[in-house]
């Protein structure tokens, strides 16, 4: 994945690897700046399966979904509920349980080149605000449409 990240055209800012998708939140820098790295991330994956299991087409259903992130609140919201991800699908009890996300790294102050940080954490106050943040998720929050 990291060999298709450029940080001049994107910023990615937290993420979440599922079993059947994938949740990315970036920061695109320049216009269509995220289009080289999901079409290398994406065309790699469906090459890999492709020839582990001697298929070959099509892996995705449709396109992948895009929403235009406006304010910080959305964005902190938006980042809890991708690393919220794994526990709702009841394949861990604590975000930090799941191996394929960008939580650990936030959490736990660990270096990952492929993140930038600094947006969650100067709205949190630093890593365990964000902890905080994301253990008192309350289910009838309306913000969150995805």
């Amino acid at each position: 994945m990291i060999e298709y990240h450029d940080p001049v055209s994107m910023e990615i800012v937290a993420y979440c690897l599922m079993p059947n998708h994938f949740h990315f939140l970036v920061r695109q820098n320049i216009p269509f700046g995220t289009t080289k790295f999901f079409k290398g991330v994406c065309g790699g994956y469906v090459r890999a399966i492709n020839n582990a299991y001697g298929r070959s087409g099509h892996l995705f259903e449709g396109k992948f979904k895009m929403k235009v992130v406006d304010t910080e609140e959305y964005l902190l919201h938006l980042s809890r509920y991708i690393h919220l991800n794994p526990v709702r699908a009841g394949m861990v009890s604590a975000p930090e349980d799941w191996d394929f996300s960008s939580y650990r790294s936030i959490h736990e102050n660990v270096r990952n080149d492929l993140l930038q940080t600094d947006y969650i954490l100067r709205h949190t106050n630093g890593f365990i605000g964000y902890a905080k943040f994301v253990n008192e998720y309350d289910p009838g929050d309306k913000i969150i449409v995805i």
